[in-house]
């Protein structure tokens, strides 16, 4: 585990940086102010990133309506915008709701939010198969929006991996959104291109894995606030993340890197994502991505063995979603 990580300094990695924004709600990771918000926005923005992916869920259209008010002085050609449909929050719970009148309300109140015409990538937000295959005939209802261009590119942000099968003949689906982290590698079994003609936009989220591939991790039981979304997960598998933890953050201090680091330059130097996208809270985390990102892509090697201590060592730490 002593290997010497190497970096391709001919290439950035940075382009692949986007900015993942359910932090930004202040109903997932804690409180928020919309000052500190929108700081962390401009900051980002100002830095180089300029692609953002929210949703109606973070917030109750909280985060959508921060980015909108930072943007909108921004020239639309600069940046792209990610947003879902399908999961709300009332302010209380989540609510699901992946009917066409649903999706297409959904989605004129997020264009309102974000002071927008039309968004870069629309995605189902975690779908179950079922609900997939209830509007996958009518084409989600959604061709009007797509013909008139207020959606430039649709897909789906798959609650796990394995429900790619589902829609990789479906011809409207030009994207996907999947979790990838050292942790986390199911999706790289996935073989996109090759199950659908043309290439499909891959969106990589939770680099971080909820917090647990950073140098400051959550506690070691699940919090009981209602504005954590780490609330919903077991001890069980808090045990489990904190135990695997332990194999990469020695990995990575003994390449001299922070833990987070090496998580978010792994997922940027996968070749078949197209997108990263770390949640921030802090312009500190920013920093420490963009740290990441300039660092350039690991080189071939050190990825292999990253995937191999993965393959040795998943079993004992599965993910239990």
């Amino acid at each position: 585990m002593r290997l010497k990580f190497d970096f391709d300094q001919h290439e950035l990695s940075l382009a692949k940086l986007g900015f993942g924004t359910w932090g930004l709600g202040g109903y997932a990771y804690g409180r928020l102010s919309d000052v500190k918000a929108k700081n962390i926005i401009s900051y980002a923005f100002k830095n180089g990133i300029r692609i953002f992916d929210t949703s109606p869920l973070y917030g109750a259209g909280r985060s959508e309506k921060l980015l909108g008010e930072v943007l909108a002085s921004k020239s639309r050609s600069t940046f792209i915008l990610i947003s879902k449909a399908g999961l709300t929050h009332d302010g209380k719970s989540e609510q699901r709701n992946f009917t066409s009148r649903a999706l297409n309300y959904s989605l004129n109140d997020s264009l309102s939010r974000l002071q927008t015409n039309y968004l870069d990538y629309f995605l189902l937000h975690s779908p179950t198969p079922k609900e997939i295959l209830h509007e996958q005939r009518n084409h989600y209802g959604l061709k009007t929006a797509i013909n008139s261009k207020a959606i430039l590119n649709f897909g789906v942000s798959l609650k796990s991996p394995n429900d790619f099968s589902h829609i990789s003949n479906d011809k409207l689906v030009k994207s996907i959104e999947f979790n990838y982290s050292l942790m986390d590698q199911r999706a790289s079994f996935l073989d996109v291109d090759s199950m659908k003609s043309g290439s499909i936009y891959k969106i990589a989220r939770t680099p971080y894995n909820f917090g647990f591939l950073t140098e400051s991790p959550p506690k070691k039981s699940p919090p009981r606030s209602r504005f954590n979304h780490l609330r919903n997960w077991s001890q069980q598998q808090f045990d489990s993340w904190h135990g695997f933890r332990k194999i990469w953050i020695k990995i990575a201090h003994s390449n001299n890197m922070p833990l987070e680091e090496l998580a978010l330059a792994f997922v940027l130097s996968s070749n078949f994502v197209d997108v990263v996208i770390p949640g921030f809270m802090e312009v500190i985390q920013v920093d420490a991505a963009l740290n990441a990102a300039r660092r350039g892509p690991l080189t071939e090697k050190s990825k292999e063995f990253l995937c191999e201590i993965y393959y040795e060592t998943q079993s004992k730490y599965q993910v239990r979603k």
